[in-house]
């Protein structure tokens, strides 16, 4: 069975074009992240939600109405128990719920179950894109017991806003990033490769051949001097030594 359309109000689309059109001058970052995400506040109902980039080691919070105490415990214990997290390197660049991959009563069986009970989250709907140089960029929004599931057109409407932040993040790693000379498509397959991303996978996701993806990474390595992929993530990052 086919996906069915979703269509937008004229006002909808005003919206849309105004977030991609908000300007950069005299704003941070997180500013940037911020004013971008809460525009879906009026177009999606929620409780709470969380905007991160992770990269390496480091974990970014770039904004969200979410517990910090919440934040904190998730990100060094129950993130490993999260039932989402096995299907998210399948649904890059899509919405995955909590729903979509498992019911109330598997949810309640994890200890994930702990956190979502004392921040009163019935509902997660998450969305994470590639940054590059092995980075990532994770939104959630979340709902409370009794809320109506995710619809079609509030997951297209993730979809189409998350990605103008993620973009945000990109901007702010390209300024510190070292310029490798590589071409457009090599340094798109080296980033991916780098997220993690294997082959077959990174021809999906730009939509070219298996042997073209092999070609441009050959390339990629030729150029810059990485001896493995572990390598290469690092070069990108601007950290030239042997890791």
């Amino acid at each position: 069975m086919g996906k069915r359309a979703v269509t937008f109000s004229w006002d909808e689309v005003a919206r849309l074009l105004a977030i991609a059109r908000s300007p950069a001058a005299g704003r941070t970052l997180e500013q940037r992240v911020e004013e971008t995400i809460v525009a879906l506040d009026e177009l999606i109902p929620h409780t709470t939600r969380l905007v991160w980039s992770v990269g390496g080691a480091e974990v970014r919070n770039l904004h969200g109405t979410m517990d910090a105490a919440d934040v904190a415990a998730y990100l060094e214990h129950y993130r490993h128990h999260d039932p989402m997290t096995p299907y998210a390197p399948r649904y890059v660049g899509r919405v995955l719920c909590m729903s979509d991959v498992a019911t109330r009563r598997q949810v309640d069986r994890t200890a994930m179950s702990e956190l979502l009970r004392r921040a009163s989250i019935a509902e997660v709907a998450g969305f994470s894109l590639p940054l590059g140089a092995g980075g990532l960029f994770l939104f959630s929004i979340h709902r409370g017991p009794g809320a109506a599931p995710f619809r079609p057109k509030e997951r297209a409407l993730i979809e189409l806003v998350a990605p103008i932040a993620a973009d945000f993040v990109r901007e702010d790693l390209a300024s510190a990033r070292p310029d490798l000379d590589l071409s457009p498509m090599q340094r798109a397959v080296a980033e991916l490769a780098a997220a993690g991303l294997g082959d077959r996978e990174i021809a999906r996701e730009l939509g070219i051949g298996f042997a073209s993806v092999r070609t441009h990474l050959l390339r990629a390595f030729a150029k810059t001097g990485a001896r493995s992929r572990t390598h290469l993530a690092a070069l990108l990052r601007g950290e030239p030594g042997m890791p």
